[in-house]
């Protein structure tokens, strides 16, 4: 009895393990002829990469054209291409250098036809171009950096910094912007060595340029010491953002409801806050509505204007005493000037804080004041979520 049910169990067990087996996906091969090579091959060498292009062969079954070379750097790549293209694009060089490349047509029966050897010679990856541009500058509490990318490729930029004779990563910045407008800050003012590259997404790096500079001095500005100054009649606070102008600086970030949100108005609105000591301002952040980024009221050009006297406070619609002391303008990394989703390094852009730095020859002020000119959708109202703002009290 007991082997009649392990007979049993054991029939059972090949039939549940014969039903779970994988079925194979795609479709058999038929036949073990090989197709015709591909023909007519023109080449055409750009920065870091080249572009084959072929006469296919008259195959009924053909599968695609693919490409094997070998990177200067010794690492071997493959690319392929359907039989509904006539090319194939080659990635991941950096210097330019004479490379062998072997095509093959590939058929349903993953037959592969004679190889094809043609010789490529790509420029240079664009990666080297870029660091050609760089431009380093010293700044409020860092370094400003700049550099142009005008076929919009991804690479990322390491900055060293040494410390104790050796130098240490700083910051990794990814970009695919036409022009990168960036900067490092945190930085200590004094005589530092600094170093700067680039890479491609094929790992593909520059060399690294060396030089010292010397951060301007700034400190952060004690928020806990801001105080509203009185809102002009003319304005009203929306109170889905809290109705008070201290959600602006109560350190809640990258929210959609804890906002300075002032209603449409009439006029251009204008605000002015206390920061409770004189300072020279270097720079400030904005952080804008989380689920309306580039949208609705999310502030797009406007001014900042300063004063130390406060008998000029004292009417919140005078502009007397006031001195104006940059103008401000949102921008979108990927160059768009119309509103719509952020892309995603956009979103990380905005999610950073939008930074705006004031002129070196800016006056010293104590009362900081807001004139919103347009909003990303020409809006009559306004939103600020969080702002953090720099300078020199000394």
């Amino acid at each position: 009895m007991k082997r009649n049910i392990k007979l049993i169990l054991s029939v059972i067990l090949i039939i549940i393990c014969y039903g779970c087996k994988e079925e194979y996906i795609g479709q058999y091969p038929v036949d073990g002829n090989p197709p015709a090579p591909v023909s007519g091959v023109e080449i055409q060498n750009l920065k870091g990469k080249a572009i084959i292009t072929y006469s296919l062969p008259e195959e009924d079954d053909l599968l695609c054209v693919k490409a094997i070379y070998t990177l200067p750097n010794g690492k071997r790549k493959e690319m392929s291409s359907s039989a509904y293209s006539n090319s194939i694009e080659l990635k991941g060089f950096g210097k330019g250098a004479k490379t062998k490349v072997e095509l093959y047509s590939v058929d349903k029966s993953y037959n592969e036809s004679v190889p094809v050897t043609v010789e490529v010679e790509p420029l240079d990856s664009p990666v080297y171009d870029v660091i050609k541009t760089l431009v380093l500058q010293e700044a409020f509490g860092g370094l400003k950096i700049r550099w142009e990318n005008p076929l919009g490729e991804d690479i990322v930029m390491g900055a060293l910094m040494k410390e104790d004779d050796e130098f240490r990563h700083i910051e990794t910045i990814y970009s695919s912007e036409p022009i990168a407008e960036k900067a490092i800050r945190g930085l200590a003012s004094e005589l530092t060595d600094f170093g700067f590259y680039f890479r491609d997404m094929f790992n593909n790096y520059t060399d690294t340029l060396y030089l010292q500079l010397t951060p301007i001095f700034e400190e952060e500005i004690n928020k806990s010491a801001f105080v509203p100054l009185r809102l002009s009649p003319k304005f009203s606070l929306h109170s889905y953002g809290g109705g008070k102008m201290e959600a602006m600086w109560d350190n809640v970030y990258n929210v959609d409801n804890n906002l300075y949100y002032v209603n449409a108005a009439p006029e251009k609105i204008y605000f002015a806050f206390d920061m409770g000591m004189e300072a020279k301002l270097s720079r400030f952040k904005l952080w804008t509505r989380r689920n309306y980024m580039y949208q609705l009221h999310h502030i797009r050009t406007f001014e900042i204007w300063g004063t130390s006297d406060y008998a000029a406070t004292t009417d919140p619609d005078s502009w007397n005493g006031w001195v104006k002391i940059m103008d401000c303008e949102s921008v979108r990394p990927s160059g768009l000037t119309e509103g719509g989703a952020p892309t995603a390094e956009e979103e990380q852009y905005l999610l950073n804080g939008e930074e705006f730095e004031a002129p070196v020859e800016a006056s010293k002020f104590r009362y900081m004041k807001f004139k919103i000119n347009s909003t990303w959708s020409n809006s009559t109202a306004a939103f600020i979520n969080e702002i953090t703002v720099w300078g020199n009290t000394k």
